[in-house]
């Protein structure tokens, strides 16, 4: 509910906010005298889960605002809009609901607050909120101190403080105050009188994901290195937070309360603290205890505009070391973060559970999956999203399709961006290799169907490090990767594990979010006739790459098995802890 003449949304990105959460019903008011009702019919035309409901005057009684479950601010085009985003808050207060609002802006410390990457993170974590949990004495409290008589009173307490100041003479207490000394930095260095180092990692939400598998993974693996690890959790919690805590590991859900986080870090007293993209406030507060923060660079962060760089070279001055998944992550993010000593960056790949991946035989997998022996099976495993780019390997598919009967294609992940999924299907079904092609949802049955392929293909435009890719090549699989993410590191400089295509839009070092949205939904990508070449050579060379399967699977239970990333950040622990 909010005044749409004087407040600067951003029409392109709220449209795809609301495009992207199909699932979620968004309302919009206007207010008298401030209303731009041309505004709001163009914010919702076509969109069938959102509704411009005219002008009403702001905060009186309404059914709409009982139907509510959270209160919205929608993406901005502009960043210094705190009074605007102070309104919402009052109103999502007033009416005891959460609030959601895009970062960028200039929060206030205050509960029940929500943070949104637009346009492209979802809002569906809200449904795992209940308001029913708010206290509503705490959201009173808040609206009395902001009130008009409450700041007044405020003010009168600094105005009496400063009159006794400069009116009232100060008595003489026979005080002498004690010498000016530097402040020791508190946990600096590691006492090696300690047999066990102590890791606090730090994340924004440990529901479902690979960054949170991944979270998992260091706060069960690191102990076996001599490292006990708690978890702080600054949003929210979820599935992966309640696994953590029945195994033992202790977590931390502090809603984004500053004196919450603070009081976890001085009783768990860590060494060192592991961060992923958590908020400033986080990291001022670990900073100002002393205790060194080594944030984890999970990706290239295309979907950065300059604000956003603005805003991470800001964070970066907090890190005491940067560890980036692969090389190609570390070359984007030492470009576009020019603040940080690249000296201050190490590359540990994320690696995986080798375990996890239990190859059967190929003739029974094939059997079990309907699979006839003579069919040469591509797969990719992906979310549908635009960066994993379907579109562009169902156009190179059907081109080798027409060449080579025998070829077929299995795309299986989970449905990330439901529009793109659309998209996706819409294309199927006007190819003639239709019929060769697979579009599957999640499937759990991952071993089975890297027993049963015989090559593994991968055409993002954008990846921190592929754990996809590299199951792919714990099963023997060779890999047709395109230029982006580990490729280097998964394929090899040699080509001994598979083929790197060109990045299906731009050099990887080069790539933003305009040219990402520009070719997100053209079928033609720049490496198509590149992937077209790299998969018609893997089936050329079938032979060749099934002789080679035990030696592809060998080396990657060797070099990428998440031992190896335990004993990369043990060494790097005591590297900076001891100076």
């Amino acid at each position: 509910h909010t005044g749409l003449a004087s407040l600067p949304i951003d029409i392109p990105k709220t449209r795809l906010v609301i495009q992207s959460n199909p699932n979620i019903y968004f309302m919009i008011l206007d207010i008298p005298e401030m209303d731009d009702q041309e505004l709001g019919l163009k914010i919702v035309a076509g969109l069938e889960n959102a509704t411009y409901l005219g002008s009403q005057p702001f905060g009186e009684v309404y059914r709409q605002y009982a139907c509510w479950d959270a209160v919205w601010l929608p993406p901005l085009s502009q960043k210094n809009q705190h009074a605007s985003y102070r309104v919402q808050l009052a109103l999502a207060y007033a009416v005891a609901r959460p609030l959601i609002a895009p970062r960028g802006l200039t929060f206030s410390p205050a509960p029940y607050q929500f943070y949104y990457h637009s346009p492209d993170e979802s809002l569906d974590f809200i449904r795992q909120f209940d308001r029913f949990t708010m206290d509503t004495t705490v959201l009173n409290r808040y609206l009395a101190s902001w009130s008009q008589a409450g700041r007044l009173q405020q003010l009168l307490k600094y105005a009496d403080s400063a009159t006794q100041e400069i009116f009232i003479p100060r008595p003489d207490f026979n005080i002498t105050p004690p010498s000016i000394t530097k402040p020791s930095t508190w946990n600096k260095n590691r006492d090696e009188s300690l047999e066990t180092l102590k890791c606090g990692l730090v994340v924004n939400t440990l529901d479902k994901g690979g960054l949170e598998e991944f979270v998992a993974q260091l706060a069960l693996g690191l102990p076996t290195h001599n490292i006990e690890t708690i978890v702080i959790c600054n949003q929210e919690g979820g599935t992966i937070a309640d696994s953590l805590k029945e195994k033992g590991v202790r977590v931390y859900l502090t809603q984004g309360n500053e004196v919450m986080i603070r009081q976890a870090l001085l009783g768990e007293n860590p060494n060192i603290l592991i961060t992923h993209l958590v908020d400033n406030s986080t990291l001022d507060i670990a900073y100002g205890l002393g205790i060194p923060i080594v944030e984890i660079v999970q990706n290239s962060y295309v979907w950065f505009d300059n604000d956003a760089w603005q805003t991470e070279r800001k964070r970066s001055r907090y890190f005491t070391h940067v560890v980036a998944t692969s090389q190609n992550t570390l070359r984007y993010y030492a470009k576009w973060n020019n603040a940080l000593n690249q000296d201050w960056m190490t590359v540990i790949p994320n690696c995986i559970d080798i375990d996890r991946i239990q190859v059967v035989d190929r003739n029974l997998a094939r059997q079990k999956l309907g699979i006839e022996q003579d069919e040469f099976l591509f797969l990719t495993l992906a979310s549908y999203a635009p960066a994993k780019n379907q579109l562009g390997l169902l156009t190179a598919f059907d081109r080798v399709a027409a060449s080579y009967p025998q070829a077929r294609l299995w795309c299986v992940g989970n449905i990330a961006d439901p529009v793109y999924h659309q998209k996706v299907i819409d294309h199927w079904e006007r190819i003639p290799a239709k019929d060769k092609i697979r579009l599957e949802d999640f499937r759990t049955d991952i071993s089975n169907l890297l027993s049963a392929v015989d090559a593994f293909v991968l055409d993002s435009v954008y990846e921190g490090w592929s754990l996809a890719a590299t199951e792919a090549l714990i099963a023997g699989l060779p890999l047709i990767h395109s230029d982006c993410g580990s490729a280097e590191e998964l394929v090899g400089a040699e080509g001994e594990r598979g083929i790197i295509v060109p990045n299906p839009v731009s050099a990887p070092i080069n790539l933003n979010n305009e040219l990402v949205n520009r070719f997100s939904p053209v079928l033609e990508k720049v490496n198509t006739q590149a992937l077209v070449n790299a998969m018609e050579q893997i089936i050329e060379e079938r032979n060749l790459w099934l002789a080679r399967k035990d030696q592809i699977r060998t080396h990657a239970a060797q070099e990428f098995s998440f031992e190896n990333a335990l004993d990369a950040y043990a060494r790097l622990f005591n590297k900076i802890l001891n100076g």
